[in-house]
């Protein structure tokens, strides 16, 4: 059994990060939204003396009724499901063609009352759903009501009834019996009218003597509502701008509006569109210190709709979500709480499962009601063990284990033992969703097929399969909204299989898409069994900011999408072409926030919404630094509570745009990037001449050997290292001896196509990248007659061609920045002739060339080229090459005048020093490290 996979890797490229999964903490004392970025729809939050609690809807999805607690009203930790299963009927169990999709449990209403928690949900066609418990982690009992109230809310009113509001625009309005199971007789009638402008997704409140109700509500753009009255009897009074437009830059997406097909009639995405995706349904809960919080989802495309949390600002009597200066818009990143209690970093889900305990991980859910005889985790211990049941597609199929995918971007493995299929049983990974996509092992009568289907386009890509055991993946962008799918045979080397998909958010299933494990049998009977030995989910942007903040160092700042920039004319702050904006010190205040410093000391400062230059302190020189959900920078003034914005119309710089628009266009949305090269003192210190703070190191062939000593040394200079290489877990376990400031990405370098999108990645969630060492390659030790040209071009694709496509994708961006450092690993092949490796030679060979072509290239654009020969040095590889042959070991040592071998970190350091300032002054030099081989007699 298999256990190297406790963070799963991209196809082509994949970044391990410490932190596993998304959590809103930024560990500064600030937050980003959304609180979870995997699909957490009609939430509902209490408090409960010192501790949260928090509800949302699970539709068809069993278990049921996510239970989650906090002290801190950002770190949640699941407690458990209210609802272990809702069989209503054949629909829910998937059974006689029928299927309930999109039903099941909706828009709960959680409350505390005398020591008993409540759920109150319903459930379309099957009525009011009430659930309580004295534990919040259960067990929970389920009593049905005997009316259906469309997402209703109750209150626990101080005269000691209970009353609910539900409906949809024309509000209704009941008190409860009092066993909750009814409405008392001739209490109900109409709360407020449908004119009034309230939506549905009620939350019910009674603060200060008032009455409260929040709601959703659509007029074209999505909002969050609310209305008011001082007795239950009215007059209500409604404030429509409690929250509106506030999607936090997120363009819309794909949408499937009509949910039949195949055929599917897809509606690209409108970038134009103005509050289709805002925060909408939600309520408000207040901390023992007097804060006031709000929470809402927002439909954030294919990957589901997220909940999201908001600093409440009361003014007139309302709960505005948003800051005093900007009411009605949330800042994505912002102050956490004042609860009183300071939690860790952490996140609800275990999305991993090795399946060798007794219980799945408690992020999985069923597709529906499973059949408990079908499947086991004890049937072949440390697998998830499904039955294959007969099913006419994945859609029926019995049995499919699923958990949310998460954003922005995720990649799921399954490792699989198909071996127990039978004929015509189909069992693999998949997307759910509609329309769906999967990847799975076919069981024909004499062999295996891997089949990746895709619903959208009707396409099945196929190919045979050798062995029963094969590791499937799929790889989900958000952003893009498309994912592709590849499989691998070794769990090392993934080859992708079918086209890329297309992911959409649709109304079917009302959910956002989800990773699936399924089994099934497609020619009408009971089949064999599917063994899954384990299943992870590896996310490279697990933070709410894809770039850290370049703290300390100089920066230019772009609108997106517009050739304009911040710039500085006559000393005053103006909007210029791109070509000339101004370069801008980032200092440090603390939390997330920054100062933006000229080369003169004067600080981007905002009086009366408008930006100018002066030596300011305090919040009009500050920003708070923030990301849009699509990677843009934003900058919040700490002063005005609203956005940095550069309008080309006029020329101004202001700070009074309310928020980042989907477009992307606005003046407000900007790309940073690094100016000019780092200027040096004339003497720097001794540590800070070999310093490598603030470097971002790309090294590949970096998991072993040489490579792994360039990245360690690298690393002790204080140099973010990203160690590239093919095998995974060399990998994993050298990021994982480094710890922070490490990571790694698997990449072939003779995938040539694929080296752009390495370093863009890396790029987008590290950093630039200031350092490349191409240090890859591979040996063939034969005679120059019986060396094949096949052979021989392998050999030069690994050691030049594979260095010159990532030298090509890395350079461009450090000539922009006009600072970087491109190293390669020479041999001492380029210096005098070793027999039986004539491909080996010639590359490194041509490598001196090339360093010497790059070095006078790139010289003027701030980019210096350097090589490293190594002599014998003493690695794995080198003692399996020599302990069998005394003979040559004899003749090496003998060769060196300093005696024996190497040892990794000689090459290390010598690395350190070129690619530090102490080496500023050179480049297009080959340097032996060698123990003076090269000249010894």
């Amino acid at each position: 059994m298999r256990r190297g996979l406790a963070a799963a890797v991209f196809l082509g490229v994949a970044l391990a990060a410490a932190a596993a999964t998304w959590t809103a903490d930024n560990g500064n004392g600030t937050f980003t939204n959304p609180l979870f970025y995997d699909e957490f729809s009609d939430p509902d939050l209490i408090r409960v003396g010192d501790d949260y609690y928090l509800t949302g809807t699970t539709m068809h999805a069993m278990p049921g009724l996510p239970v989650l607690h906090s002290r801190d009203l950002v770190n949640w930790r699941l407690l458990g499901y209210a609802c272990d299963r809702l069989d209503l009927g054949p629909e829910y169990r998937l059974e006689a063609g029928r299927e309930a999709y999109g039903q099941g449990i909706w828009a709960p209403c959680l409350r505390y009352h005398r020591g008993v928690f409540h759920i109150f949900a319903n459930v379309n066609r099957h009525g009011t759903q009430h659930f309580t418990a004295t534990n919040p982690a259960g067990p929970w009992t389920r009593v049905p009501m005997r009316r259906s109230l469309h997402d209703l809310s109750v209150l626990f009113d101080d005269d000691g009834r209970a009353y609910a509001v539900w409906g949809y625009q024309e509000i209704q309005f009941a008190q409860l019996n009092d066993d909750l199971t009814d409405l008392v007789p001739g209490t109900q009638r109409t709360l407020i009218e449908k004119s009034a402008g309230m939506g549905e997704g009620l939350h019910f409140y009674k603060i200060d003597g008032r009455y409260f109700i929040t709601s959703a509500w659509w007029d074209g753009r999505m909002r969050l509502v609310c209305a008011r009255a001082d007795t239950l009897d009215g007059p209500w009074q409604v404030n429509r701008d409690i929250s509106v437009d506030e999607d936090f830059g997120l363009p819309e997406g794909n949408r499937l509006w009509k949910t039949v097909g195949p055929p599917f009639a897809l509606a690209p995405g409108n970038p134009a569109s103005r509050g289709r995706m805002s925060l909408h349904q939600g309520g408000i809960v207040a901390t023992p210190a007097g804060e006031w919080w709000g929470f809402a989802m927002m439909d954030a495309n294919s990957v589901g709709r997220l909940t999201c949390l908001s600093p409440v600002t009361w003014r007139d009597g309302w709960p505005y979500f948003g800051l005093p200066g900007n009411l009605g818009r949330t800042p994505r990143t912002w102050l956490k709480p004042d609860t009183g209690h300071a939690s860790p970093p952490g996140a609800p889900y275990q999305r991993d499962d090795d399946f060798a305990g007794p219980r799945l991980a408690n992020a999985w859910q069923w597709n529906h009601v499973p059949d408990d005889a079908h499947w086991s985790l004890t049937e072949r211990p440390g697998h998830l063990r499904l039955h294959a049941l007969a099913a006419p597609d994945f859609w029926h199929a019995r049995n499919t284990l699923t958990q949310r995918a998460v954003g922005p971007e995720s990649v799921a493995t399954a490792v699989l033992d198909a071996g127990g299929l039978q004929a015509g049983d189909v069992a693999g990974l998949a997307l759910l969703n509609l329309p769906y996509a999967w990847l799975g092992v076919r069981r024909e009568a004499d062999r295996f097929v891997l089949e990746q289907f895709n619903q959208f386009t009707g396409q099945t890509a196929r190919t045979p399969l050798a062995g029963a055991r094969v590791w499937l993946r799929v790889s989900c962008d958000f952003r893009r909204e498309a994912a592709t799918f590849s499989w691998s045979a070794d769990g090392a080397e993934f080859h992708p299989l079918g086209d890329a998909f297309t992911t959409v958010f649709q109304l079917k299933t009302f959910q956002g898409v989800r990773f699936a494990l399924f089994a099934f049998n497609a020619a009408g009977a009971a089949g064999g069994r599917a063994d899954f030995d384990s299943f992870a989910v590896a996310e490279p942007q697990p933070r709410g900011l894809t770039r850290p903040i370049p703290v300390g160092r100089t920066i230019t700042l772009v609108a997106h999408g517009r050739d304009v920039a911040l710039g500085v004319k006559a000393g005053a702050l103006v909007v210029v072409p791109a070509a000339e904006a101004a370069a801008f010190a980032v200092t440090d205040l603390g939390r997330g926030r920054v100062a933006l410093v000229t080369p003169d000391g004067r600080r981007l400062t905002v009086a009366a919404g408008r930006v100018a230059l002066a030596a300011a302190e305090g919040e009009a020189g500050a920003f708070q630094w923030i990301e849009t959900l699509p990677g843009d920078l934003v900058l919040l003034s700490l002063a005005t509570h609203r956005y940095l914005r550069l309008d080309d119309g006029t020329g101004a710089v202001t700070a009074d745009a309310p928020g980042p628009e989907p477009s992307r266009r606005d003046g407000v949305c900007l790309d940073w990037r690094f100016s000019s090269p780092k200027r040096y003192p004339t003497m720097l210190s001794f540590p800070e001449a070999f310093s490598l703070r603030g470097e971002v190191a790309l090294i590949t062939g970096g998991g072993t050997g040489i490579g792994l000593a360039m990245a360690q040394a690298m690393h002790a200079a204080g140099a973010h290292v990203v160690l590239v290489g093919r095998r995974e877990a060399e990998l994993q376990a050298a990021v994982a001896a480094l710890g922070a400031r490490a990571s790694h990405a698997v990449h072939d370098v003779t995938d040539f196509a694929a080296a752009e999108s390495l370093v863009a990645r890396i790029e987008r969630e590290v950093g630039p990248v200031s350092i490349l060492v191409n240090n890859a390659g591979i040996h063939l030790k034969k005679p120059a007659v019986e060396t094949t040209t096949e052979e021989f071009q392998k050999v030069l694709n690994t050691h030049l061609l594979g260095a010159h496509a990532l030298t090509k994708a890395a350079a461009p961006g450090m000539m922009a920045r006009k600072h970087g450092t491109i190293l390669f690993t020479g041999s001492m092949a380029s210096i005098f002739g070793i027999p039986l490796v004539i491909a080996y030679t010639a590359a490194k060979t041509a490598m001196v060339g090339l360093v010497k072509a790059y070095s006078t290239e790139f010289a003027g654009q701030g980019v210096r080229v350097n090589c490293i020969a190594p002599g014998w040095i003493e690695t794995e590889m080198s003692r399996k090459a020599l302990d069998g042959d005394p003979a040559r070991k004899a003749k090496i040592f003998g060769r060196t005048p300093m005696g024996g071998m190497g040892q990794p970190e000689d090459i290390g350091w010598a690395a350190v020093y070129l690619a530090s300032p102490a080496a500023k002054f050179v480049t297009g030099v080959t340097l032996p490290v060698d123990g003076g081989a090269s000249i010894g007699f």
